[in-house]
């Protein structure tokens, strides 16, 4: 794996604001990687000494790195106006937020691919070796992930915040906390889970008597998705511990900093015989399902599902997929409106709506609805306020791609209430939309965004 950090100096006529960062080439298929540059901003003050209102990006490569070539991507062509080895110059747009140097970009790199094979080898002989069988030394393995987890609560948190823009409230509340939740109570119960449970026997084979012994797959292969991407790679991890599997986790490509975050806490305290974090496009993806696991468990779309399926086929590997969908909430007569309306607005645009249980949308009986629309609208103003671009609790999109897509639908259906947009900072405020077909464009998928 070859790597190198990158110090960043933001310098705006009126403005300075100093940054910090680093950028991490991680191995992947082939010659292509993603590299995430990763900003963090921890000062602003005005600079009436700048004079060429142009942002520098340098990086500090080494002798290893010094091969490396970026490439930057289409959606950077707007803002950078200069590319050279080792340096990019930034020309920005009147009020283009930090988060927008928060990008991908590709670059060119000789590093060797993932021995996936070898790494896949190393876990099939620590599994034979049956130590993963024994209940205690799953239990020990929990309670060594709680603690690590505990200790790397604000690494968690910031890394949800810079790939989402969620705040440490919502981080908590749909994430972090959900896990510290799951590992006690899978700690709890897993001595029982583990013990051989008697069943009855049939009068053919008597005086025999019959007994049901839990027993670990042996690899699992857990792919999460990017809109929970802390919560999905460890709610199945902790269930492949305590059944007693060796695991391999493959974190989304579109969350950098939280997949690396966890590829840092596993690392450190794991041997990758035995939990192993793996990072990487769709290619990495695709050389894993090409390899025999014993399970695997896949959260994402349905196209995506398919794909996972039929790979899984291919080596009669079971698998459980957690896919998306359409989520109607309807609301009858002689409900609690505002009760309702609070609820809707909760579970809609928690995450900015990226979420595959959040109300897809509504069937209301036209008798509620305008009192239904207007109470609605008023929770939304209680959570976010009257601009929800300016809220810390509302987070943004993933990337320009699923913003264009969503963005699209605004101009083919009716707006009650929201709509504002802004690409630069993946900005779509909470949008209620009117009139809607069973046919029309929104509704042939899960919207997967705040429009409701």
């Amino acid at each position: 794996m070859s790597g190198f950090r990158l110090n960043t100096g933001v310098s705006e006529v009126g403005r300075a604001t100093a940054c910090r960062g680093e950028a991490l080439a991680k191995t992947g298929a082939r010659r292509t990687q993603m590299i995430a540059i990763l900003l963090n901003t921890v000062g602003t003050e005005a600079d009436p000494t700048s004079s060429d209102n142009a942002v520098h990006l340098t990086f500090n490569l080494t002798p290893e790195t010094r091969h490396l070539t970026p490439k930057i991507r289409p959606s950077f062509s707007n803002y950078f106006r200069d590319t050279t080895l080792g340096a990019m110059s930034y020309k920005p747009a009147p009020q283009v937020p930090i988060r927008q140097f928060r990008k991908w970009i590709t670059m060119e790199t000789d590093s060797a691919p993932t021995d996936i094979k070898g790494l896949l080898a190393k876990q099939r002989n620590f599994f034979d070796s049956g130590r993963t069988k024994d209940t205690a030394f799953r239990k020990e393995a929990l309670e060594a992930l709680y603690d690590i987890l505990r200790a790397g609560e604000g690494k968690i948190l910031d890394a949800l915040g810079h790939d989402l823009s969620k705040s440490d409230y919502e981080g908590y509340m749909t994430e972090f906390g959900i896990i510290l939740e799951e590992i006690r109570f899978v700690k709890k119960h897993l001595s029982k889970w583990a013990r051989p449970r008697r069943v009855r026997t049939h009068l053919f084979q008597f005086p025999a008597s019959s007994y049901v012994y839990p027993e670990p797959y042996g690899i699992s292969l857990i792919m999460s998705p990017w809109n929970y991407p802390f919560q999905l790679v460890m709610a199945p991890l902790i269930g492949s511990i305590a059944a007693g599997n060796c695991s391999v986790a493959k974190p989304s490509e579109y969350t950098p900093r939280t997949a690396g975050v966890i590829s840092e806490i596993i690392s450190a305290h794991f041997d990758p015989e035995y939990i192993a974090v793996v990072e990487g496009d769709a290619r990495i993806s695709s050389a894993l399902l090409d390899e025999p696991f014993d399970y695997i468990f896949f959260t994402g779309s349905q196209a995506i599902g398919k794909v996972v399926m039929a790979a899984a086929a291919r080596h009669l590997t079971p698998v459980t997929l957690e896919l998306g969908g359409k989520s109607p909430c309807i609301v009858d007569r002689g409900v609690d409106l505002d009760r309702t309306a609070r609820r809707i607005v909760s579970g809609k645009f928690i995450n900015a709506g990226q979420t595959c249980i959040a109300p897809d949308y509504l069937l209301v009986h036209r008798s509620v609805k305008t009192e239904l629309v207007n109470r609605i609208q008023f929770h939304i103003r209680q959570f976010y306020g009257k601009d929800p671009r300016q809220s810390p609790d509302y987070p943004r999109i993933i990337n320009d791609k699923h913003f264009d897509s969503l963005a699209n639908f605004l101009t083919t259906h009716s707006i009650i209430s929201g709509g504002q947009i802004d690409r630069r900072d993946l900005y779509i405020a909470p949008t209620l939309l009117d009139h809607i077909g069973w046919d029309g464009p929104i509704m042939r998928d899960e919207i997967f965004g705040p429009l409701l």
